[in-house]
């Protein structure tokens, strides 16, 4: 099955729902993929998400014509915040997502029992997976992410209520390579509005961090760790480190860094070919 400017819509509460074989092409008015709150046991098997952005497009243009009109995301979960209509038993494998701005948008949703494995991303200007708080049973592994702008982001705008099930989200034994850098906008004047990255060069290119933070809000009081362990990391010119930043943040605006649930980062290899560039960050944030 081949749908051109098309989308898939999985409604609510469907359940033993697959996708296998099919190809969709081009931006749509709606994210290519979407499944609503309660939807269970899906199966995507063989598909092909092709977004067509080219290379040279900037991530600011991408939000600037998306936002509003088209939808600039491969897979999204639109569900709810509660646990009792949480989307639960999701497997995504064997396919490919392409020349999109992001890959899988599951941040402001509750869902458990998703597989995101042995498929390839490739030119995700973004993020090839934010992953939200509000989520657990979570195994991401033995994916390939080519030219990205990083590569399993944490996202805790779901957080209303606390991370359900710590430590269960596992991102590991993926290939992830970031051997070029971004542009984030033109630099011409009259263009109006927006902004440079404070990160980017005289050319308007830009690198992010490999497992960054996409979205700082509070996490809950004991925090969302996830383990990284066993991944791959080719970077050129980009921060090797992973974001912790918002672990928990109060009404107050006091930021908490709980050391009893702790993230776990081990075994990964990590390759910088920058030899200039700060290969690993550390500081109060991260």
């Amino acid at each position: 099955l081949r749908l051109v400017h098309g989308a898939v819509r999985v409604g609510g509460y469907s359940t033993g729902f697959t996708i296998e074989d099919t190809v969709l092409d081009g931006v749509t008015s709606e994210n290519s993929v979407e499944i609503y709150s309660g939807a269970s046991d899906i199966k995507m098997d063989g598909i092909t998400i092709d977004g067509l952005l080219p290379k040279w497009s900037t991530w600011y243009d991408q939000k600037k014509i998306y936002s509003g009109v088209l939808m600039r995301h491969a897979i999204s979960f639109n569900g709810s915040d509660s646990l009792t209509e949480a989307i639960n038993n999701v497997e995504v494998t064997n396919s490919i997502i392409k020349n999109e701005h992001d890959g899988f948008e599951l941040t402001a949703d509750s869902f458990f029992d998703l597989d995101i494995s042995n498929n390839i991303f490739e030119n995700i200007a973004d993020d090839p997976v934010q992953l939200g708080t509000l989520s657990y049973n979570v195994e991401i592994a033995h994916n390939s992410m080519i030219d990205v702008g990083t590569s399993v982001s944490k996202d805790g705008s779901s957080a209303s209520a606390d991370a359900t099930i710590l430590g269960t989200k596992y991102i590991h034994h993926n290939k992830i390579v970031l051997e070029r850098k971004l542009f984030h906008r033109e630099l011409h004047a009259d263009l109006g509005g927006g902004y440079l990255s404070s990160s980017a060069d005289a050319d308007g290119r830009y690198a992010r961090k490999v497992f960054d933070v996409h979205n700082s809000d509070e996490t809950g009081p004991m925090g969302d760790p996830r383990h990284y362990y066993n991944n791959t990391i080719v970077a050129d010119g980009n921060e090797i480190s992973v974001g912790f930043v918002g672990q928990y943040d109060n009404s107050a605006g006091e930021v908490y860094y709980p050391f009893g649930t702790p993230n776990l980062v081990f075994n990964n290899i990590f390759v910088q070919k920058d030899s200039t560039y700060n290969t690993l960050r550390f500081s109060p944030n991260y």
